[in-house]
């Protein structure tokens, strides 16, 4: 079964009825942004080779389908029509799908189809301001920590840095300025360095 995500253009702003052999420029532009808008959100998820876009007429019918499997999909989507999505990128082009639904006074319609239930959004995207939900900052934490390990590079005629790797070859970039630059020795040789590290939790 597919889940599907549906924006028809039901009527032009002149109340006229509308179809792909016959579209105002009002509403080629919305389409225009709707295929985008749909193409650039399966660009995010994962294999978009399992997502489809299809083109119906009638009413103009943009739709976007994946296998209903793709749970994280419709999870997604809910995220960002509930405000729940820390997602920005994602939050974005669904917000240009808005904003296109509340500029030109064409008549719309959006639908949900999950595991073949539909669930009408029309009324929230009109009337809801879609925003990404702000994540608490995660605090830097600061210590000593001192290193053992070989100096394979150093360099950056801007920005100088040196390039240790430890006895388990970890790889620290250690920024420092020229003078502490010279101080590091050979290149390929054993070097003492202490350092003050600046990390978060993972």
């Amino acid at each position: 079964m597919q889940n599907e995500f549906i924006i028809k253009i039901n009527k032009d702003r002149n109340g006229e009825e509308v179809s792909l052999e016959n579209i105002s420029i009002g509403a080629a532009d919305a389409l225009n942004v709707f295929i985008g808008s749909l193409s650039d959100f399966a660009k995010t998820e994962k294999n978009i080779f399992d997502f489809r876009i299809s083109l119906k007429n009638g009413c103009i019918e943009t739709s976007l389908s994946y296998p209903s499997t793709k749970t994280e999909v419709d999870t997604d989507i809910q995220n960002i029509y509930e405000g729940n999505s820390s997602e920005e990128y994602k939050v974005k082009i669904f917000k240009n799908i808005q904003d296109k639904i509340k500029a030109n006074g064409i008549d719309y319609s959006i639908i949900h189809r999950n595991d073949g239930q539909d669930k009408d959004l029309t009324s929230i995207f009109k009337a809801k301001k879609f925003t990404a939900k702000k994540l608490p900052e995660i605090p830097w934490f600061y210590d000593v920590i001192f290193v053992e390990g070989e100096l394979f590079d150093l360099g950056g005629k801007v920005k100088v840095n040196a390039h240790i790797a430890d006895k388990n070859d970890f790889q620290y970039l250690i920024d420092c300025n020229k003078e502490q630059a010279k101080r590091f020795g050979p290149i390929y040789e054993n070097t003492f360095v202490s350092i003050l590290r600046k990390y978060r939790p993972n």
